[in-house]
């Protein structure tokens, strides 16, 4: 059965930041623990290599769950996978890349977008880090997506406003 859960985090500036980037954390962590892959969305291009590198800051401490976020050796197309992303020019991409952890946004060549929604369907990479351009276009199965915050910049409007609840909806699938 399809579950929700919201998490209201209170407070200012870098407070809600370093509260939102480990509430995240702790429910990739719980999600990876039970042998599942995770999408977290987040609302800018930039921010889908500074939330994953969070993600390694907040799991530096705990040799146990830095274990988590390493590419599974052995895994089927493992072998494949590495030279694949061994091609790429992106320096971001590959070196996620080899913590397990993918980043998916329009900034991205096709080819790179396509290179890790390959393997992000086939298992490899575990946790992705994405906008919701990626919701819009393409049918990528995991058992967890999380929305790191609700707050996005409008072009339009000069100023930050809700998320759409159809973007939520899109996201979800």
């Amino acid at each position: 059965p399809l579950e929700q859960h919201f998490v209201g985090i209170k407070g200012t500036g870098g407070k809600v930041k370093a509260r939102t980037n480990q509430a995240a954390y702790d429910r990739v962590v719980q999600f990876l623990k039970e042998d599942h892959q995770v999408m977290v969305f987040v609302h800018s291009r930039k921010e889908t290599v500074k939330s994953a590198q969070s993600l390694f800051e907040l799991c530096a401490g705990d040799a146990e769950e830095s274990l988590l976020f390493q590419l599974q050796e052995g895994a089927a197309g493992l072998d494949e996978a590495k030279v694949e992303f061994s091609k790429s020019r992106n320096s971001e991409m590959k070196e996620l890349f080899q913590r397990g952890v993918g980043m998916h946004h329009a900034g991205m060549l096709r080819k790179d977008r396509n290179l890790v929604e390959k393997w992000f369907d086939k298992g490899i990479i575990r946790v992705l880090f994405c906008t919701a351009t990626l919701a819009w276009g393409v049918n990528l199965p995991a058992y967890a997506v999380i929305i790191k915050g609700t707050d996005v910049y409008d072009s339009s409007k000069g100023k930050m406003s809700d998320l759409s609840i159809l973007d939520v909806v899109q996201i979800f699938g």
